[in-house]
């Protein structure tokens, strides 16, 4: 096994990888600019997910006080934009951490 990747890292540390679900393309990012369709679906999604793992990552012991957001690529932009959105700031406890490549 190499070292130092998730994998590696998971089966020899106490980490709890949780990977999340969200409307891409169309769905995800549309908007007509009022509140029929405001747009940003995904990173709302991505939000309610945050607020999922923060409520329950205990149960499967992880560290509700240590959430580390990351991601790759199109996730990479969405863990900038979740890390800098005006609801992070309000909502400051959902994650620790941010990674990306």
């Amino acid at each position: 096994m190499k070292k130092n990747t998730i994998h590696s890292l998971c089966c020899t540390k106490d980490i709890v990888v949780v990977t999340v679900q969200y409307r891409i393309g169309y769905l995800g990012f549309f908007s007509t600019g009022d509140e029929e369709c405001p747009g940003n679906l995904a990173l709302w999604d991505q939000f309610l997910a945050l607020k999922w793992v923060k409520e329950n990552i205990s149960r499967f012991d992880g560290d509700p006080e240590n959430i580390t957001v990351m991601g790759h690529s199109s996730g990479a932009c969405c863990v900038d934009l979740l890390s800098i959105s005006p609801y992070s700031r309000v909502n400051a406890e959902l994650f620790k951490n941010v990674g990306n490549s």
